[in-house]
């Protein structure tokens, strides 16, 4: 566990450490959207900067690609869940 926590803190920026905590996505539900995601989105430029979303099991994850670190996160919805599971 220490290990994932330590991945998570290096992985993610401030602000994207403030919304995995605000919103209790656990180390876990990262590391799973970030190795085995359901669904992979298209890199997008918004203001300047780059961003891609990344679906899990249960977190679905904003990456910046250029630097690899969590923009934001948030559960996964039931909907959005069983509509990938198909």
């Amino acid at each position: 566990m220490r290990y994932i926590l330590s991945a998570c803190l290096i992985l993610c920026g401030l602000s994207g450490i403030e919304r995995v905590i605000e919103r209790g996505i656990s180390p876990q539900s990262i590391l799973d959207a970030l190795r085995s995601p359901l669904k992979v989105g298209p890199i997008l430029t918004k203001a300047g900067r780059s961003e891609q979303k990344m679906v899990g099991k249960s977190a679905v994850i904003v990456i910046n690609p250029e630097t690899g670190k969590i923009i934001t996160a948030w559960p996964t919805s039931s909907a959005q869940l069983s509509k990938l599971s198909k």
